[in-house]
């Protein structure tokens, strides 16, 4: 998974319209990080114990594997 903060995309659409060249793609990104470390970053927003975290991650997880 892919994550990158709002204003580094912004500025990477701004830099792309005022440089780019007609006909050209451009791939604007951030940090790849795996499921277990993008939910481990969210669980600790909202979730105070560890074993919490580990439990509703582990819920997450397997609500979003069961759909692909």
């Amino acid at each position: 998974m892919n994550v990158a903060y709002v204003d580094d995309e912004v500025h990477g659409h701004i830099q792309a319209a005022k440089l780019g060249r007609t006909g050209e793609r451009y791939v604007l990104g951030g940090e790849n990080l795996t499921i277990k470390e993008s939910f481990d970053r969210i669980s600790k927003q909202y979730f105070s114990s560890q074993k919490l975290r580990v439990q509703k991650s582990g819920m997450l997880t397997g609500m979003i594997t069961s759909t692909m």
